[in-house]
């Protein structure tokens, strides 16, 4: 699957799988149903008008006769990386208004086999369901009934997953454009996680709607994504700014992107003549070192710049004359291998252009926009194939500007900002969005502010166009950094840069953010690292009975404000002893987590390795009061096996069992195999556990080695 995939149904998509008037709806399939009858056409329609697809849902199911029709789906990679399904539905929901009518996304293999978060009647009321299906065994995995259902008028669904510690996590988010989503809940996926973590050979995500016995109903929906994540929780509106070493050339007007995991700059001005440099430079941030590259074939600065693999390719500019000084436009177009550390000449543009961009879109290099050379703005659109052709013309960009910066999500193409005119004149504020099925642009939501100069310091970040630093239709550089969401077509507000530059670079390595140099105003050699602030799962609508952290004797508060009380005197036996990493790393640091005091300690073993594995058993009662169902969620780390300085680590060296009120709720579980590694935090949520006389009864019950548990919730059942 690609990278990214946004369906905003503003557009038809050939080829694809058509609704009732022979439209492509973007959807590669439809998923099998036991019936024969998975596609009816006439249900289903697309409206360019109004940017939504509605499923007129009909009598079926996905949960027991497996008999549901268009269930709309496309390929999906769900084992590489952390992923995000997503979706927007139209409100009104409220016509919802019979036994199982529903409507929502799904991930997973079939219809025995998949997770899916939709709005469904229970026969009573509207709830928000996250519901698991394994090999015909379905449970609901959490549910939210107190909405404002009469009030919805946009509601995104998200399920994310991991695929490292084989956990899916469902989100919500209710008429708003820029808010974090709200964690409903998350499920550890055990026996026969590949159907839900496969390549895209087995794994599919989509769409659903049904009605049960009900009548007909339409359920509109406004978007649908796929999104590959560098992280399992993707979202965050606060940045950790932090500087690191500084480039080796105070510079400006660079071309500059992030390929292999480093950041490259390639010329740009680095002095008040505003002759460009041939100089180039690589920045690793594992090592913090700045590298020099091999020099540009010609010096130049403004040039547009895209990267695929090993080679990236730059295209236009404004080269430099002799002995010093600058021209507005080129046509040379070149590549950079960056394992050969070498240039190689590619087919030249049909004219001259500099300050346009090039991106790469389905296997083909596209320049657009930019001046000529008397710095008059063009709305020029090539394309040049990178298996081998020559430049063509493609539509042409609507509104001519240069400047600007450009980005690739879900297989669209974004033109943004920039300006009209001569220097620090005409700023814009204008997006613009390339669709390749059609050839044509349209428009979307407009930056807040008119802004330029952002060319090399916009850069994807987990579905999302984020663009730092810039200037203004004054001449005034900014330090403000704002992100575009394709899913609510909306802009929002992050924590800013340290300092106000332009014309700088900036990308994302693993889960950071590097920008560098850029006009402050001036050459500025500036390096800055962003860590973002990642918006934690957290369980709401739910009364905590207990958070207790195991293996301490003290409180502690945790990064949401909730006081963990230590565990005195709760185990039986009580010669379990606590626990933490050891001497040599008494308190490690903990990955997947920004609690890691609550993983840094733990209890499991009882006696010594004389012990019967029968009798290896860890108890804990914790009184509840009244009769309830609750929810509970286990928090464990592999803080021995693996470890630094311990055990050699691997899957099946701690194997234990957890029962809860005579009841296995997790057989042969394994730290090192749930969480991937040693000193990873793993999450796993259990519900509706019924406690009948007034006592939650747990017990950790050893398979081979000891158990270990680091942190117990119990949660009054949502």
């Amino acid at each position: 699957m690609p990278t990214y995939l946004s369906l905003d149904f503003s557009t038809t998509t050939p080829g694809t799988v058509a609704d009732k008037n022979g439209l492509g709806t973007g959807f590669s399939s439809v998923q099998a149903n036991s019936t024969g009858d998975a596609y009816d056409l006439s249900l289903i329609n697309v409206d360019t008008a109004s940017s939504s697809l509605v499923l007129t849902a009909t009598q079926g199911s996905n949960a027991a006769a497996n008999n549901l029709k268009n269930a709309l789906q496309v390929a999906v990679d769900t084992i590489t990386q952390p992923f995000r399904i997503s979706t927007r539905l139209k409100g009104p929901v409220t016509n919802l208004n019979a036994a199982y009518k529903q409507g929502g996304i799904f991930v997973g293999s079939d219809q025995d086999n998949y997770a899916k978060l939709v709005v469904v009647n229970n026969g009573k009321q509207l709830k928000l369901q996250f519901y698991k299906e394994q090999n015909g065994i379905g449970a609901s995995i959490g549910e939210i009934t107190g909405l404002n259902w009469a009030g919805i008028d946009t509601l995104d669904l998200y399920l994310t997953g991991d695929p490292q510690s084989k956990t899916i996590n469902a989100a919500y988010r209710v008429n708003s454009n820029t808010a974090l989503p709200t964690a409903l809940q998350q499920v550890q996926i055990g026996a026969g996680a590949a159907s839900f973590f496969a390549n895209s050979a087995t794994s599919r995500a989509g769409i659903l709607a049904f009605t049960g016995q009900s009548k007909k109903v339409d359920v509109t929906f406004d978007y649908f994504g796929v999104n590959s994540l560098g992280s399992a929780n993707p979202d965050f509106n606060q940045i950790n700014w932090s500087n690191v070493k500084l480039s080796p050339l105070g510079r400006t007007e660079s071309s500059g992107i992030v390929a292999n995991n480093k950041l490259y700059l390639f010329g740009g001005y680095i002095d008040n003549t505003y002759t460009p440099t041939k100089q180039s430079h690589a920045y690793d941030p594992v090592i913090n070192t700045w590298q020099r590259i091999a020099d540009l074939p010609t010096a130049i600065s403004h040039a547009g710049i895209a990267v695929t693999g090993n080679n990236i390719y730059l295209a236009g500019g404004y080269p430099g004359k002799e002995p010093r000084g600058q021209t507005f436009a080129t046509n040379e177009v070149w590549r950079y291998n960056t394992v050969q550390n070498k240039w190689f000449a590619m087919p030249s543009l049909p004219a001259a252009r500099g300050s346009g961009e090039l991106s790469v879109l389905n296997g083909r290099l596209h320049f657009f926009g930019g001046v000529n050379a008397n710095r008059i703005d063009q709305g020029t659109h090539w394309v040049l194939p990178l298996n081998g052709g020559q430049w063509t013309n493609l539509a042409p960009l609507p509104n001519p500007r240069s400047h600007m910066a450009d980005a690739v999500v879900g297989g669209k193409l974004y033109a943004i900002g920039g300006q009209v005119g001569s220097e620090h004149e005409g700023a814009q504020a204008a997006v613009n969005v390339y669709h390749p099925a059609t050839n044509t642009w349209k428009s979307a939501k407009s930056l807040p502010q008119a802004l330029s100069h952002v060319s090399a310091s916009t850069f994807v970040m987990d579905g999302k166009i984020i663009i730092a630093g810039g200037m203004l239709a004054d001449g005034t550089d900014i330090s403000e950094v704002k992100a575009y969401d394709p899913l609510a077509d909306s802009w929002s507000v992050l924590s800013p840069i340290p300092g106000p530059r332009s014309s700088g670079v900036a990308g994302r390595i693993g889960n950071n953010i590097y920008f560098a140099t850029g006009a402050s105003p001036g050459f500025s050699a500036t390096t800055f690292k962003g860590v973002p602030v990642k918006n934690q799962v957290v369980q709401n609508d739910a009364q905590a009975l207990y958070r207790i952290n195991i293996g301490s004797s003290t409180p502690y508060i945790d990064s949401q404000g909730n006081v963990w009380l230590g565990d005195t005197g709760l185990f039986n036996p009580q010669g379990a002893i606590a626990l933490n990493g050891g001497p040599v790393n008494p308190t490690p640091a903990i990955a997947n987590t920004l609690d890691g005091t609550l993983y840094q300690s733990f209890r499991g073993k009882v006696g010594d390795n004389t012990i019967a594995m029968s009798s290896r058993v860890l108890s804990l009662d914790l009184p509840i009061g009244t009769p309830q169902s609750v929810d509970i969620k286990l928090h464990f780390a592999e803080l021995y096996y693996g470890a630094p300085g311990r055990a050699a680590g691997g899957a099946g060296k701690r194997v234990f069992d957890v029962i809860a009120e005579g009841q296995t709720i997790l057989n042969n579980f394994d730290i090192f195999a749930a969480s991937g590694d040693a000193l990873k935090a793993v999450v796993v949520p259990i519900n509706g556990i019924q406690v009948n006389d007034g006592t939650l009864n747990l017990q950790f019950k050893a398979e081979q080695d000891f158990a270990s548990i680091s942190a117990i919730e119990v949660l009054a059942a949502t």
